[in-house]
């Protein structure tokens, strides 16, 4: 089994500028760099970080709730990128997150609003991060 990853071909592994400063291409892992890839991957999570707000015509604005889950990087294999033949980190299209710093550059809050009736309104933001997996 082979798997396709992303190579950074241009831009800081180390998470400066803006994610138009990176550029990537697509390469095959099979046999041992494979299975070195996936072990190194296993290391990481995406943390998202999910906070549910209240907006209360009488209460006003207030948090509610707060959910933490994670995935697998193997979930979001075709957005893992290799430097030097390591793991870097995970590029999506608006967000790409190093591994090496821990930094994140682009928009990786993501929004949703909906009318619970006509005097309240709530609404979940969502942060994804990448993160070391416990041990």
């Amino acid at each position: 089994m082979a798997i396709t990853i992303l190579k950074l071909t241009k831009g800081n592994p180390n998470g400066t500028g803006k994610p138009e400063d990176y550029e990537f291409e697509p390469i095959t892992l099979d046999g041992d760099a494979e299975h070195s890839f996936l072990a190194e991957i296993d290391e990481y999570r995406l943390e998202f970080v999910t906070e549910y707000w209240v907006d209360h015509d009488e209460y006003g604005r207030y948090l509610d709730d707060t959910s933490v889950s994670y995935n697998a990087l193997t979930d979001v294999l075709k957005f893992c990128f290799v430097h030097d033949g390591h793991f870097a980190g995970v590029a999506f299209p608006d967000t790409i997150h190093f591994a090496s710093t821990g930094k994140k550059i682009g928009n990786a809050k993501s929004y949703n609003s909906w009318w619970v009736n006509d005097r309240r309104m709530d609404n979940a933001v969502s942060n994804c991060t990448l993160v070391k997996a416990p041990k």
